[in-house]
């Protein structure tokens, strides 16, 4: 797991309350790569940017 991966685990995980958030980020992961990994990896860097400047 690289270092991006695991902080934005880390994040999923104090916002979504523990396991309950991972599951979820787990769902989202494997649906928008299942979709088109080009476009999800894309689309989840802009989330993650969002998540981060929220969080700021």
């Amino acid at each position: 797991m690289n270092t991006e991966a695991g902080l934005l685990v880390h994040v999923v995980w104090g916002l979504g309350g523990g396991l309950s958030g991972l599951l979820i980020y787990l769902l989202l992961t494997l649906r928008l790569s299942s979709s088109s990994p080009l476009d999800a990896s894309e689309e989840s860097q802009n989330d993650e940017d969002e998540d981060v400047s929220r969080l700021q």
